[in-house]
């Protein structure tokens, strides 16, 4: 049976092969179709093989319509007829929702003209006993053998399967899926809800820690970094315009083809991506995987050849998946070249893993936050903030005093001090009791916390006194009441530990040394010269004797000397300072560093100096190796001083260089200029000043790196202050 599909629209013939093929019809086709590449030099690279996927023997190419004739008569009918196929003596065939019988003499004019009619389904039989012919229909691979793509068949491959991609740089994968209708389902949900499953894209560093998160419903590209495209436009064309893309929502997962589509073009990928996942997850509709079924991911290759082929095909068991799982792991990219013995050589090589495995939560990458989890701590980076708790206080039973303080406390720490890190409690709820199991979790955060999670006073027992009367303190501690739908803290990748390969278990580094700072800056004197310093330093809330009463002073680490009178713009190199910072993760910002270059000023009634740029340690773009140097636009800027030295230029001219070095636990660290240490964090966090303390830095007399005087969150200015 040969089903023939011809568009007009993108000039796509696609013909499929049906019933009982044998493998004698399959030889001879391809002969065909290699003498029509030979001999039709329009056609030498849209014609591609016979490739067997699915159950069907299938060709599809786009041809134009004047080779369309052609095609089917060299390709297909001459093949058959000289096998010996006939058209039967009473033929039906299908073209469209009519039938006609042909009784032509002429076997080869028929079969063409019967092929060559949109929408054909054409029978030919041969007086023969055959068998079909349908290669390697079995599972294939598994235990983590490595298979090669075969370009005339696609693999039915088994979970824990390896593939080596070799030359290909761009890959799609489809993913389908199809809704379980039986009597218990359409009784829970209804009919009218099927369950909505989401391909999710995660892009993970080599210390396992997840970059970025893409999903239909959240953010479907991601774009090719800056860094990346520096490099491209030095080294060859740019071919593509986004690195990841997820193709539009399904919701219902009743489409013929794949419900949802994602390609990635490994080239593209940012160095410090060095595992990609592809995820199927459970957005709704449904409890669980269990109530979906043909659930598959499969490769497709578009572009080592000129049509599309189905490489492999991973189909996920649904039936048997764990109770409550609610993503399925199906792929994962590896980068080459890593893991316990580097090869620099092998770093643009990829690697594909079928995974097929099954994972409870929704999405892995992100803490599971229950209403009722109750905050207990607040850092940033290393500097433990404590809450505000009172032993009797009216206030805290009639206005929330202490609840408003720990709120506003959090605001001010996302203000002052950058990334801020939560730390929650887990709830449970037991026979309508608020108990707390013993685990926490961190969730971390860029900006204020408030925008992404509402709290509320912990809930208190009615049937104590203490409550009653406010002899207690569990009423200022904030709980999670609901996430706002600007939920977006860091990625934690935690849950997808185990799936990540030798990149789930790797060791992590807890210091950097920065070194070799350098700006790009402009002239901040009259004279077209800046009298140029770099400087490092953070800030720690500090609690006063009333609760309320609470200042971020800065605490400087350590500054460079002075390069007076340089003639800018120019690049200054500020060669003796360097630095020795702890952390936590390579992903998001160092915290609580500041980076700032500032110009002295001097002589009499200089107070303050003029910042020209102020900016916080990013890791996250860390590439490969133990170091790495970093060219990036501040993430403040200072206006640019009218001279005549300054013109044309801007302020995203401006530019911050700087090399960072990683150190493991047990490693030296070399002698630098400044050194933050853990210890002198934690102490420094818990310092307790009057209202009359001064900051440690003696010159920068500002309330913040920039010279602002901000409000505080508190409702103070700093001249009622």
């Amino acid at each position: 049976i040969v089903n023939v599909n011809q568009t007009t629209t993108n000039n796509t013939l696609t013909i499929h092969l049906d019933g009982i093929v044998p493998e004698d019809v399959i030889r001879e086709m391809d002969q065909a179709l290699d003498k029509l590449r030979s001999t039709v030099l329009s056609l030498n690279r849209s014609i591609p093989k016979l490739r067997y996927a699915d159950g069907f023997w299938t060709l599809s190419c786009s041809v134009s319509a004047k080779y369309r004739t052609t095609m089917i008569t060299e390709a297909i009918a001459l093949p058959l007829i000289k096998l010996g196929y006939r058209i039967p003596k009473e033929p039906i065939i299908h073209v469209g929702h009519q039938a006609e019988s042909l009784t032509s003499a002429d076997e080869i004019a028929a079969v063409v003209r019967a092929l060559s009619t949109k929408g054909t389904s054409v029978t030919l039989a041969r007086d023969e006993i055959l068998q079909a012919y349908r290669p390697a229909t079995e599972l294939e691979g598994g235990d983590g053998q490595v298979l090669n793509f075969n370009i005339e068949r696609s693999i039915e491959a088994k979970p824990a399967t390896h593939f080596e991609l070799g030359a290909r740089r761009s890959i799609v994968i489809g993913l389908g899926w199809d809704c379980l209708h039986n009597r218990i389902y359409e009784s829970i949900y209804g009919s009218g809800s099927p369950p909505d499953i989401d391909v999710v894209v995660y892009c993970v560093n080599r210390w396992g820690e997840v970059l970025y998160r893409l999903s239909p419903k959240s953010r479907r590209v991601l774009p090719i970094s800056q860094r990346s495209t520096a490099v491209l436009r030095g080294a060859k064309t740019q071919l593509y315009d986004s690195a990841i893309k997820i193709s539009s929502d399904s919701t219902s997962g009743d489409k013929q083809d794949d419900d949802e589509l994602v390609i990635i073009n490994l080239d593209e990928l940012d160095p410090s991506i060095c595992a990609v996942l592809v995820t199927a997850s459970l957005a709704g509709g449904a409890r669980d995987l269990r109530y979906t079924q043909n659930l598959y991911g499969r490769i497709i290759d578009v572009a080592t050849e000129a049509s599309e082929l189905e490489l492999c095909r991973l189909r996920i068991d649904t039936e048997h998946a764990p109770p409550d799982s609610k993503t399925a792991v199906i792929y994962r990219f590896d980068r080459g070249g890593l893991g316990n013995s580097p090869d620099a050589s092998k770093i643009d090589d990829w690697t594909l893993e079928a995974v097929g495995q099954f994972c409870e939560l929704a999405n892995p990458a992100l803490p599971y936050v229950k209403p009722g989890d109750q905050l207990v701590g607040i850092r940033c980076g290393q500097l433990s903030i404590p809450l505000c708790k009172t032993d009797f206080s009216y206030s805290s039973f009639f206005e929330m005093g202490v609840y408003r303080a720990n709120i506003d406390r959090i605001h001010d720490a996302a203000e002052h001090c950058g990334p801020v890190t939560l730390t929650f409690k887990s709830l449970t709820a037991s026979s309508g009791d608020d108990e707390y199991e013993a685990g926490t979790y961190d969730l971390v955060f860029d900006d204020d916390p408030n925008n992404h999670i509402q709290f509320r006073p912990q809930r208190l027992q009615w049937s104590s006194l203490a409550n009653l009367i406010g002899w207690t303190s569990r009423v200022g501690v904030p709980a999670v009441d609901y996430l706002k739908p600007k939920f977006s803290p860091h990625l934690t990748g935690d849950d997808l530990r185990p799936f990540l390969g030798m990149f789930g278990n790797s060791n992590k580094p807890d210091r950097v040394i920065l070194t070799d700072f350098a700006a790009y800056i402009y002239a901040k004197d009259a004279g077209g010269t800046s009298d140029a310093y770099i400087r490092a330093w953070y800030k720690t809330l500090n609690v006063s004797a009333g609760k309320f009463v609470k200042e971020a002073f800065e605490h400087e680490i350590c500054r460079s000397k002075v390069y007076k009178k340089t003639r800018c713009p120019a690049l200054v190199q500020f060669e003796d300072f360097s630095l020795c910072v702890p952390i936590e993760s390579l992903v998001s910002k160092i915290s609580p560093l500041i980076i700032t270059v500032r110009d002295k000023d001097w002589g009499i009634g200089a107070i303050v100096d003029d910042t020209i740029l102020r900016h916080r340690i990013d890791l996250s773009d860390f590439r490969t190796g133990r170091s790495d140097e970093f060219l990036v636009q501040p993430d403040w800027v200072d206006e640019v001083n009218d001279v005549k030295s300054n013109a044309g230029f801007t302020k995203d001219m401006v530019i911050l260089k700087y090399k960072a070095t990683l150190l493991y636990p047990g490693e030296e660290a070399p002698t630098t200029t400044g050194v933050i240490d853990v210890k002198t964090f934690s102490s420094s966090s818990t310092t307790t000043l009057s209202s009359s303390s001064q900051p440690s830095s003696g010159n920068d007399t500002k309330s913040s790196a920039g010279g602002e005087n901000k409000k505080s969150s508190w409702g103070f200015s700093s001249k009622k202050h």
